[in-house]
């Protein structure tokens, strides 16, 4: 025998290894792995009550906002004619409109204000006249002013006389017309249109109206005729 037959004979026969290997896995109480292939697994079909699909989740529907340029534009509307008023002690801004026949809202925003702001005496204000001139409305707003005055006097038992006050150092006309008459300061003002109430001096004249029921509470006798 060659020495290359010899070579071959002392290899393991592959049948022979096989079952040596398994001889011996059986003999330790091991057992073959029996995985199937892999290749026949995909090869064979799938069952489709076994096969488990993931959710899909859908994500919400998002409104998109509307771009700024797609929103209509509010429609400015040009202020009427006007007619320049200064503000007096009591006045507000819907009495003045009422007085002007035209809403709140268009009267504060013609002037740049809000709605609840309240006026200041001596505050310039422009009064739209599309509805009547500018001077039968100052009228009207005379007129309106006496009839407040005449309700209110009356439904204090009306004026037994005016006397006159000199302004003293330290005096305001809220406190005089606290303290010296007892009537509102847009009384006070009505009396005297032609001072600056905000803005009195040292020895100013006030004409100050004397109430009938103050007189008769006090038992005085009632003041004569205002000073020259």
């Amino acid at each position: 025998m060659s020495s290359r037959r010899r070579a071959t004979s002392l290899l393991p026969r592959p049948g022979l290894v096989a079952a040596l290997v398994a001889g011996a896995l059986s003999a330790c109480g091991g057992s073959v792995d029996q995985s199937p292939d892999p290749l026949a697994l995909s090869a064979a079909p799938l069952d489709q009550a076994t096969v488990q699909v993931a959710p899909s989740f859908a994500l919400p529907a998002v409104d998109e906002a509307p771009r700024a340029q797609d929103a209509p534009a509010a429609e400015v509307l040009p202020p009427p004619p006007t007619v320049e008023i200064t503000v007096r002690h009591g006045e507000t801004l819907v009495a003045l409109a009422g007085l002007a026949g035209c809403p709140v809202e268009d009267l504060a925003a013609w002037n740049g204000l809000d709605v609840s702001t309240a006026l200041r005496p001596g505050q310039a204000l422009l009064l739209p006249v599309d509805r009547v001139d500018g001077e039968a409305l100052l009228a009207l707003r005379d007129e309106a002013l006496a009839a407040r005055l005449d309700r209110y006097l009356r439904a204090r038992g009306g004026v037994a006389g005016v006397r006159t006050h000199r302004v003293r150092t330290g005096e305001t006309a809220w406190a005089i017309a606290r303290d010296g008459a007892d009537v509102p300061t847009w009384v006070l003002a009505a009396y005297n249109p032609d001072l600056d109430l905000d803005h009195l001096r040292i020895g100013d004249s006030l004409q100050v109206p004397v109430l009938a029921e103050l007189v008769a509470e006090a038992g005085t006798p009632q003041p004569g005729p205002p000073a020259p």
